[in-house]
């Protein structure tokens, strides 16, 4: 199983900096009643850093040490999410949001948390109708396997790839003299929905997602804290189902958009 993940993940990095042909990413069965006769350009992407915000470098050999709450020493060695869905949702409280112009995006892409931090992996760039969106869920999931078979060179015609679990985590913890190791992977769909925000006066606001004026493109970025993941968790004490829903929950809580400005 580790030797598929790192192949398919080689793959994943091989086509995550590519962008589309200009197809749209957005499901057929989108709502019907949308007004695409206007369309903008919406580039996706994730990245992750520190908890208070700044970048931590990775070791010569790919690998990043960590601190956790609870005084544990981590050797992160490997670390992936799949993005696999974004729901763009057009009803809200916001009276710019009208409703009836709901978007679902396939994504399918990898996000290397080995990779350098405060850098965006791009999910992706889709066309959308030009209207506001009040809130957001997205979907960290397993890539489906028709869409698993660029490792078997039978590329599927998507331009995306992904892995077949929602995450893949592991490494080696230390605390005095005890020590071990860690696994955190799963099939099981993580899905976090929220609100759009925007900063203004150094205050977070609700703030729809939309183009402004003339503007034809914009940009949305999602991020994680990754030392936020291990918190709480009791490597020495915790079994390894408590680790994993410990794992999940931090996993969920911490994943969040991008601060943008009003």
């Amino acid at each position: 199983m580790k030797t598929i993940l790192k192949s398919l993940f080689v793959l994943a990095l091989a086509v995550a900096t590519i962008h589309c042909s200009g197809e749209s990413l957005i499901d057929a069965d989108t709502d019907p009643n949308a007004d695409t006769s206007a369309l903008g350009t919406l580039n996706l992407g994730a990245l992750h850093s520190l908890e208070d915000g700044t970048a931590l470098a990775a070791g010569l050999d790919g690998h990043k040490e960590l601190s956790t709450d609870l005084g544990f020493d981590l050797h992160l060695s490997e670390a992936q999410i799949n993005w696999s869905r974004l729901k763009l949702i057009s009803s809200g409280a916001d009276p710019e949001c009208e409703g009836g112009a709901d978007q679902d995006v396939a994504l399918d892409q990898v996000e290397d948390i080995l990779g350098e931090d405060l850098v965006a992996t791009s999910l992706g760039e889709i066309e959308i109708p030009l209207t506001a969106y009040c809130s957001f869920e997205v979907t960290i999931a397993p890539t489906p396997v028709s869409a698993l078979k660029l490792h078997e060179g039978e590329d599927p015609g998507t331009g995306k790839v992904g892995i077949g679990v929602s995450f893949h985590v592991e490494g080696e913890w230390s605390k005095d003299a005890a020590s071990g190791t860690f696994h955190f992977e799963s099939t099981e769909p993580v899905t976090v929905s929220g609100e759009f925000l925007a900063e203004e006066d150094g205050q977070l606001i609700p703030h729809p997602l939309h183009f402004h004026g003339s503007e034809t493109e914009i940009e949305l970025n999602f991020g994680n804290h990754y030392d936020a993941w291990f918190a709480g968790i009791d490597f020495g004490a915790d079994d390894e189902a408590t680790q994993l829903s410990k794992f999940v929950e931090n996993l969920k809580s911490g994943l969040h958009r991008e601060s943008s400005h009003h």
